[in-house]
């Protein structure tokens, strides 16, 4: 069950992961110029992602057998319903709020709702601390 998640602390990655994401998105929405967004861009792809394996195996491992199936398709619907279903019409909302829907106000929303994501690493370091206790109770 929770051998690999157990012995690799994968919460300081997790952390790490969602600093870098909003970072790099606040870079490609902030650079002056088409290459370094470009290259800002590049990086987000890059780190963007590196949260989906850590995340599933230890979704995957915090529940019993039986609910490996049910909790891995509600976490596959709660960040589609979190990123499509709340967050682009957030943006918009903020955009239209923040600039009149010019698009310096659409950079400002998408700065905004990017650094949400040290939201998102604060509440991954705090479920951290009980990461262990967790897994040995549903290991």
């Amino acid at each position: 069950g929770a051998g690999l998640a157990a012995a690799f602390p994968v919460y300081p990655v997790l952390c790490l992961s969602a600093l870098l994401t909003g970072a790099m998105f606040v870079g490609v929405v902030l650079s002056p110029m088409l290459g370094w967004s470009m290259v800002f861009y590049t990086m987000y792809c890059l780190v963007s992602s590196i949260w989906f394996g850590p995340i599933y195996a230890l979704t995957l491992s915090l529940v019993f057998p039986r609910m490996r199936g049910k909790s891995s398709a509600f976490l596959y619907v709660a960040t589609n319903l979190a990123g499509y279903g709340i967050g682009a019409p957030l943006v918009g909302y903020l955009s239209d709020r923040i600039g009149g829907g010019s698009a310096d106000g659409l950079g400002s929303a998408l700065v905004l709702v990017a650094s949400l994501s040290a939201v998102t690493a604060l509440c991954l370091f705090v479920g951290s601390k009980t990461l262990r206790e967790d897994l040995a109770r549903c290991g």
